[in-house]
């Protein structure tokens, strides 16, 4: 699916004459480059640095430990607000989570209770407001019987513009809404059938761990007793109109050190500190396939297998069919914590701080509410679907 997409984008580069090139092209004096399918999978990773790369604050609550005994900490910075209404009803009942992650022996002494600082300043950190609404009403509760679902996206502003509006349509498909450049389907919309959105979830997903090297190389670090080979890797930074970057990124069994010596990487007493980050967006995933079922979705249980392979950015999905059912699923990759794991950073010596495993789909909090099918045989269309998109702070309402 990616390459004949691919294959489609360069083709019709090729065809473009000097006359016909974008105006940004022109003003720039450059041509566009190739497209890969590369960029198209990198594209996903962007989305998940904007809207989930943000959402922990595991720095900034280290240093505050430093200050602040835990239970003054709690009521400054407590995980959830008071003032925070779930939309999932009071009451519902949940079943026993299938796994219960188990709190390491050490962790008073050295987790909980070590008070050190890190004088690490966060580079280009994403807004945290970036995020969106959306919500969805059962038939019983609209004048025309038929369910009303509603995306509000928020996200940056930028140059092409994040999202653009489209229909696509194909000999087996028919799909309208929204895109982003550089993704093959429609991301937020419907089709003849259902319809669906997104917004953020704002579930923190990145940790971090402080790792011992056994010296300046970075070639080893201390782990489960042990001096492990840690993975290099060379990152080339081109600079224009001056000489070209390396930067040795060293890779960790919890991932790579994101900060070191030589980046930042020093506590309030000058001595340095190695940083490596846990994140779900560096595993394997295929959040392009979700959106591909999206589009062809025709029920319920095709919306709840599409969204399975989805996994960073975390994301509510919200939907609505035309049969009358609506839905909720808080759909991501989430680690399985045990309680107060990974708000401050974690020691790195050993397996024990290490995430345990991931919460199943079928644990992420979720909603469903069938419909009666009292309208399926009406000739317009039996699920209404409305998207705001800022341009620019001009709003788009179709």
């Amino acid at each position: 699916m990616f390459d004949a997409y691919t294959k489609g984008i360069n083709a019709y580069i090729s065809s473009l004459t000097e006359a016909e090139m974008p105006l940004e092209y022109k003003l720039l004096n450059v041509k566009p480059e190739k497209w890969s399918n590369l960029r198209s999978a990198l594209l996903l990773k962007m989305m998940a640095k904007m809207l989930s790369s943000g959402t922990e604050h595991d720095l900034a609550y280290t240093n505050a430990k430093a200050v602040f005994m835990p239970e003054q900490l709690n009521k400054l910075y407590p995980q959830v607000h008071d003032s925070l209404m779930p939309i999932v009803p009071k009451g519902t009942a949940f079943e026993k989570p299938s796994l219960i992650p188990v709190k390491p022996s050490s962790a008073d002494s050295l987790y909980f209770g070590k008070r050190d600082s890190v004088s690490v300043k966060e580079i280009a950190r994403p807004n945290e407001n970036n995020g969106s609404n959306n919500w969805v009403v059962a038939g019983g509760k609209t004048q025309s019987g038929a369910p009303i679902l509603c995306n509000d996206p928020h996200l940056e502003l930028s140059l092409p513009s994040i999202w653009y509006e489209l229909q696509l349509q194909t000999p087996t498909s028919n799909a309208y809404g929204v895109s982003l450049p550089g993704a093959p389907f429609i991301i937020i919309g419907f089709n003849d059938s259902i319809a669906w959105g997104v917004t953020n979830s704002q579930r923190d997903v990145k940790d971090y761990y402080e790792i011992r090297f056994k010296d300046k190389s970075k070639k080893e670090y201390w782990f489960n007793n042990q001096w492990t080979l840690a993975k290099q890797r060379i990152e080339e930074i081109k600079v224009k109109g001056g000489s070209t970057v390396y930067d040795t990124v060293a890779y960790t069994v919890f991932g790579p050190v994101l900060y070191d010596e030589g980046f930042q990487g020093s506590d309030s007493a000058g001595r340095g500190r190695n940083l490596a980050v846990r994140w779900t967006a560096h595993e394997p995933s295929n959040e392009g396939f979700t959106f591909y079922k999206l589009n062809r979705a025709k029920n319920y249980d095709d919306y709840v297998k599409a969204i399975a392979t989805f996994q960073c950015p975390g994301q509510n999905f919200v939907f609505a069919s035309k049969s009358g059912d609506i839905a909720l699923w808080q759909q991501g990759k989430f680690p399985a914590r045990w309680n107060g794991q990974g708000l401050y950073v974690m020691p790195g010596e050993d397996s024990s701080y290490m995430w345990q495993g991931f919460i199943p789909q079928q644990e992420n909090p979720h909603a469903k509410k069938s419909g009666k099918g009292l309208f399926t045989k009406r000739k317009s269309a039996a699920c209404r679907f409305s998207i705001s998109l800022l341009y620019s702070g001009n709003i788009l309402n179709t």
